[in-house]
C-alpha cells in the first residue's frame, strides 16, 4: 500500500483502477537545418494539424472547456508566436520543433514576469500548445486508453488532454505536479471529477491496473489500499455521492444562517459558457467576470459582453475591467519593468491605453442595455485619487454613448476591488465614490504580507488568516457598513468552507466563488449561527498568531454547524 497526501483540488472519493501516464521528455534536437524553406513548409503543417484537432475537441466540448480550446486556437494563431517561430527557422536556420521551443520560452518568460496569478496560469496553457505543436513535429501524438472506470495517475496532465479523455470513464485524477489554479484543476472541479495534485513522485509508485482511491476533499491518494481501508473509503464514497444529491436538491434554497441572516453567494466566471452552470447551482448572480481571458484572446468584440449579460438576466453580473500588464501585448504597449508584480497593471495600464480601455468600457455600457444588473467593476485600485480618475474617464465614456446615440443604463453601478493594503486603509474614502466594493484577498494576502504567492520557497509565509489579514479586513467591512456600501469577497477565501465561519462573523454578507463551491457553502451557511460566527471572529481576533488562530477555528468546524 502506499499512501500520499498533496493538494486537494475536487472533492469526493473515486475508487478505480489506476491508467499510468507519465510523459517522455521532448525528443526536440537542437540542429541546424539547410533546407529552411521546407522546414518552414513542416511547421506550418504542423500548425494547421493542431488546429484541427483542437477544432475536433470543440465539437464535443462544453462550458470551460469551450473557451479554453479557444484560447488555445488564438496562442497557435497567434501572428506574433508565429512570426517569431518562422524567424528562428528563416534567419537562424533553427530546426521547427526547437524554433517551436526557443519561442515558447521566450513567451514564458515574459508571462513569468508580469506578477499576476492569471497569467502564470497561462504559462501552463502556452506549454500545453507547445507540446502539442512539438508532439505534431516529431509524430509523437499520444492517446490515453481509459477503462469502464479508472484513475488517472499521470506526472502531470495538460488541459487539452483532459479534454480528449471520455468523463465517463474517469472517475478521478492523481498528479505529481500542479496547482489548485490551474485549468486542469479548474476543469476537474467544474466536471465533479475528484482529484489532487502536488503528489511528488506518486505516478512512480504506481502501475496500471492497480486500485487506486482518491480522496479529492482530504489530498489523499491511496495505491492498492489494505482492505480494512478499502472499506472505509467506500463508505465515505457513498455518503460523498449523497451529499452531492442533496446538493442539488437544495439549490434552489436560500442560504440563510439557523439564525435568520441572509448571505448572497455569487459566481466567479471567466466567460459567458459559465455563466448556466453557476445560476443552476443557485448563485445569486455573477459577483466576478474576469475579463483578461477576452483581452488575453484579442476577443474584445461587444458582443462577447452583451452575450454574457443576456445569459445572467436578470441577475446581477459584475464585470472586472482588464487586471493585464506587461503580458502578451503589441511591442508598442510592452515596456520592461523591474518589479511587475508592483508595476504597470490593471487600471494603471489601462489608463495609459484609453483606447483599449474606452472600447472595454463601451461594451460593458452597451451589456448594460441588455441587463440592468450589468455593473463595472475596477481592480487594483490604489486610492482616492486613483478611484477618482478612472471613474471620470468612465464618465467621459458614457458622454461619449450618449453623443452617439448608443443605449445604456445610465444607472449603471461601479465597484472598486480592494487588493492592496492602501486601498484597505482608505476603504471609508473610495466608499464615498462608488456604490460597493469588493475584497480581493489573493492580492491584498499577497501585499500586506510582502509574499509572493508564485514564489515556492516562501509559500509557506502566504496566510490568509494572518492577524493582520483579519484586521485589515475588519477594517473594510466597518467602512462599508458605515458608509452603507455593499462588500463582497471575490478572493480565494471565499470559496474554502473552512473560513466561512469567520468570514460570515467579520460581517460579511456577500460572497463570490466557483459554482461548485457555491452548492457547499449554501449547506454549510444553513447549519451555522450568525452569532456564532460573530463569537468566533472576536475570538480569532484577539489570538496572537496564525497558529492559534487555525487552531481555533478547526476546533470552531468540528463543533459548530455540522451538516
Amino acid at each position: 500500500m502506499v499512501t500520499q497526501t498533496g493538494t486537494a483540488v475536487s472533492a469526493g472519493v473515486a475508487i478505480a483502477p489506476a491508467v499510468v501516464l507519465r510523459h517522455s521528455e521532448s525528443k526536440a534536437t537542437h540542429d541546424f537545418i539547410d533546407d529552411k524553406y521546407s522546414e518552414l513548409e513542416r511547421y506550418r503543417t504542423a500548425r494547421a494539424a493542431v488546429l484541427s484537432m483542437f477544432d475536433e475537441l470543440q465539437a464535443n466540448a462544453e462550458g470551460d472547456e469551450v473557451s479554453l480550446l479557444l484560447m488555445f486556437r488564438v496562442m497557435v494563431e497567434d501572428p506574433e508566436f508565429s512570426a517569431a517561430i518562422e524567424k528562428l527557422i528563416v534567419n537562424e536556420s533553427y530546426n521547427a520543433a526547437w524554433a517551436v521551443e526557443t519561442a515558447t520560452a521566450t513567451y514564458v518568460s515574459m508571462l513569468d514576469s508580469i506578477g499576476n496569478e492569471y497569467f502564470r496560469e497561462r504559462i501552463a496553457d502556452l506549454k500545453d500548445v507547445e507540446r502539442r505543436l512539438v508532439s505534431q513535429l516529431l509524430g509523437e501524438t499520444k492517446v490515453i486508453a481509459l477503462q469502464s472506470q479508472s484513475v488517472l495517475v499521470a506526472d502531470y496532465l495538460l488541459p487539452s488532454e483532459l479534454i480528449s479523455l471520455d468523463r465517463t470513464k474517469l472517475h478521478g485524477i492523481c498528479l505529481d505536479g500542479g496547482g489548485k489554479t490551474s485549468h486542469v484543476a479548474i476543469l476537474a472541479k467544474s466536471s465533479g471529477i475528484p482529484t489532487v495534485v502536488s503528489l511528488g513522485d506518486f505516478s512512480t509508485k504506481v502501475r496500471s491496473g492497480q486500485v487506486v482511491v482518491v480522496d479529492g476533499k482530504y489530498g489523499i491518494a491511496v495505491a492498492e489500499p489494505e482492505r480494512k481501508e478499502l472499506r472505509e473509503y467506500l463508505k465515505k464514497q457513498k455518503r460523498a455521492l449523497r451529499q452531492d444529491q442533496v446538493l442539488l436538491r437544495k439549490a434552489h434554497l436560500p442560504a440563510r444562517t439557523l439564525d435568520g441572516r441572509r448571505i448572497h453567494l455569487y459566481a466567479n466566471v471567466e466567460s459567458a459558457d459559465g455563466i448556466d452552470k453557476a445560476l443552476k447551482a443557485g448563485a445569486d448572480g455573477i459577483g466576478l467576470f474576469r475579463t483578461e481571458f477576452l483581452a488575453f484572446t484579442k476577443d474584445e468584440s461587444e458582443e462577447t459582453y452583451i452575450n454574457a449579460a443576456a445569459a445572467a438576466a436578470p441577475h446581477k453580473l459584475t464585470f472586472r475591467t482588464y487586471d493585464i500588464g506587461g503580458d502578451k501585448l503589441p511591442d508598442d504597449l510592452r515596456i520592461e519593468e523591474e518589479n511587475p508584480v508592483i508595476g504597470w497593471r490593471a487600471v494603471r495600464f489601462c489608463m495609459k491605453n484609453k483606447d483599449m480601455f474606452q472600447r472595454q468600457l463601451i461594451a460593458i455600457l452597451k451589456a448594460s442595455a441588455v441587463n440592468p444588473g450589468v455593473q463595472v467593476m475596477f481592480p487594483m485600485i490604489s486610492g482616492p485619487d486613483e478611484l477618482r480618475e478612472v471613474l471620470g474617464f468612465f464618465e467621459e465614456t458614457k458622454e461619449k454613448c450618449w453623443r452617439e446615440g448608443i443605449a445604456f443604463n445610465e444607472d449603471i453601478k461601479t465597484g472598486a476591488m480592494i487588493e492592496v493594503p492602501s486601498a484597505a486603509l482608505t476603504a471609508d474614502l473610495l466608499a464615498r465614490q462608488v456604490d460597493f466594493l469588493s475584497l480581493g484577498t489573493n492580492d491584498l494576502t499577497q501585499y500586506t504580507l510582502a509574499v509572493d504567492r508564485g514564489n515556492s520557497t516562501i509559500s509557506y509565509l502566504y496566510k490568509p488568516l494572518h492577524p493582520a489579514m483579519l484586521r485589515l479586513m475588519k477594517t473594510v467591512v466597518d467602512a462599508a457598513r458605515k458608509a452603507k456600501v455593499p462588500l463582497s469577497i471575490c478572493g480565494e477565501m471565499a470559496g474554502e468552507l473552512d473560513y466561512l465561519p469567520v468570514l460570515i462573523g467579520m460581517g460579511l454578507d456577500e460572497l463570490s466563488m466557483s459554482a461548485r463551491s457555491i452548492l457547499e457553502a449554501r449547506l454549510r451557511t444553513r447549519a451555522l449561527k450568525a452569532e456564532d460566527c460573530r463569537t468566533l471572529f472576536d475570538t480569532v481576533s484577539s489570538l496572537p498568531d496564525n497558529a492559534s488562530i487555525e487552531k481555533a477555528l478547526e476546533e470552531f468546524n468540528s463543533t459548530y454547524g455540522k451538516t
